[in-house]
């Protein structure tokens, strides 16, 4: 699961052309939701495209990801 910080979540939501976000405290306790899988997320806001498939990659070949 690809999850930016919910600071992050913010800013594109506040940023897109349709369907802005104002308010996103509304989405806080959504966001919450996907707490504790740290096993299967990846969070890091300032990766580049390019390493962010690569560690996808990675993982996908170390078995990383597969849920028990």
């Amino acid at each position: 699961m690809l999850r930016p910080s919910i600071e992050v979540c913010e800013q594109r939501a506040a940023a897109c052309a349709e369907g802005k976000i104002a308010d996103y405290s509304l989405y806080r306790d959504f966001y919450s939701m996907f707490e504790g899988l740290p096993k299967h997320e990846i969070r890091d806001d300032g990766i580049d495209a390019a390493s962010l498939a690569q560690r996808i990659r990675s993982g996908l070949d170390d078995g990383l990801f597969r849920v028990d």
